[in-house]
């Protein structure tokens, strides 16, 4: 027990000195964004943004990021679109249900564009291990404190840039590393089962985000965007 809470303390350590890592310097939000403290974010808000102005959400066909900066991997290019057909629906259901998701931009109409700049897949078995052994605990012990992932887990990295419609002018963005919980053995842990996972949280926490900056809400009929592309 002495070796395992040992572990869980050296873990939370390392996790805790670990810094986000940087945007993509040709996005086009990199340059403004800056650690927000929470969940490992970073990000960037306009000071001179109304939110309150704005009564629906135009989402952009999702864009799968492919110049330099990008944490791919080895991954499987038809596993990223499979991820960003995924977002795509996931990330729309999630606002309609506070905002109304517009079928085009248009007045008082945020868009919303999602660029995946990252993508780890799951490892089955050596998750699976982690997960029962009492060393692999600890370790998840640690990560599960500061809301991290757990280990060998897949996880979806992606920037949320928000604009005004008419004017084109930034208004937000976020950038974001989601995945499975580390402590939660009935995620699932197929190959991109946890990165599912990740995809439904960080659209749940990110509708959150958006009303929280709206302080309301409102609106009238919802339309799903498209599929995702290239970026």
């Amino acid at each position: 027990m002495l070796r395992v809470l040992s572990a869980a303390i050296l873990a939370l350590c390392v996790a805790a000195c670990a810094k986000p890592p940087a945007a993509p310097y040709d996005i086009p939000s990199a340059s403004v964004m800056q650690p927000g403290g929470e969940d490992g974010l970073i990000r960037y808000v306009s000071p001179a943004a109304d939110f309150q102005r704005y009564e629906s959400i135009y989402i952009e066909p999702v864009r799968i990021y492919i110049g330099a900066g990008g944490r791919f991997g080895t991954t499987a290019f038809e596993d990223r679109e499979e991820i960003g057909r995924y977002m795509q629906t996931e990330f729309a259901r999630a606002l309609a249900e506070k905002l109304p998701v517009a079928a085009e931009p248009g007045p008082a109409t945020l868009r919303l564009r999602l660029i995946m700049v990252g993508l780890q897949t799951t490892q089955p078995l050596l998750a699976a291990t982690t997960h029962l052994s009492l060393s692999g605990m600890a370790i998840n012990i640690g990560r599960s404190i500061l809301g991290m992932k757990g280990s060998f887990m897949g996880s979806v990295t992606y920037i949320a840039e928000f604009y005004d419609s008419e004017s084109d002018l930034l208004l937000a963005a976020f950038q974001s590393e989601r995945g499975a919980h580390a402590l939660d053995i009935s995620e699932d842990i197929s190959t991109l089962g946890s990165v599912k996972v990740g995809v439904a949280k960080g659209a749940r926490h990110l509708r959150d985000m958006v009303i929280a900056l709206r302080e309301s809400g409102g609106g009238t009929q919802v339309v799903a965007a498209q599929g995702p592309r290239r970026e």
